[in-house]
């Protein structure tokens, strides 16, 4: 097998013909990359020699990451890699919200929420208690590492949703007049969900882990 340079998550070999070696992960019998590098076989094993210093997400680390799922009492995302100095962090599994473990986050008061003078409809109340829904792209702290799935937190100010689409027509949605509000302008829809400090911001989430958050 040639030497040549691979992306995270590309096919390498089948787990019989070459044995697993650094920056390279099994799945059903396949390995894969797990860094960006070039190719290397050697002795019967494969790796990849990385360009950059290359580490495992582990806990107490904000990551980003995309909602795949939200169901009643778990919210489950797909962690992207996470690029910070000179190192980058790989997560080989997901991670998962767990909504009891949330503290509740703020609506802006009880009853109907302060839109301001837009004349905003109320999403279903069922959904005003999620603090994210699928497809959101959030950031969030990493409380522990369990087998399959990494645990995730949102309570920080910086972790919470960063991008959201309006469940109802699809346009990105913008920030509202009240904290943890989402407001879409196409059908004046406000939903309500676990806002980051850093929404619609993403020059300074990439500062925020550049700087090694």
């Amino acid at each position: 097998m040639e030497e040549r340079f691979v992306n995270p998550g590309e096919k390498l070999s089948m787990e019989e013909e070459y044995a697993a070696s650094e920056n390279t992960y099994v799945e059903d019998g396949t390995v894969y990359a797990a860094s960006t590098g070039m190719l290397v076989v050697k002795d019967g094993a494969i790796s990849v020699m990385p360009l950059r210093d290359v580490r495992k997400i582990e806990r107490g680390m904000m990551v980003v990451g995309r909602v795949t799922d939200a169901m009643k009492s778990v919210i489950f995302v797909a962690i992207d890699r996470v690029s910070s100095s000179n190192k980058e962090y790989f997560a080989l599994k997901d991670g998962k919200i767990i909504l009891r473990q949330q503290r509740q986050f703020d609506r802006g008061g009880r009853g109907r929420p302060p839109f301001g003078d837009r004349g905003v409809r109320r999403e279903p109340r069922e959904s005003e208690e999620k603090p994210c829904r699928t497809g959101d792209t959030v950031v969030a702290r990493v409380l522990a590492e369990e087998n399959d799935t990494y645990v995730l937190s949102l309570n920080t100010p910086e972790a919470g949703v960063v991008y959201s689409m309006c469940s109802m027509c699809g346009n990105p949605m913008e920030l509202g007049d009240s904290p943890n509000v989402l407001y879409c302008h196409s059908c004046r829809r406000g939903e309500h969900k676990k806002v980051s400090s850093y929404y619609g911001k993403p020059e300074e989430i990439k500062k925020y882990f550049d700087n090694g958050k």
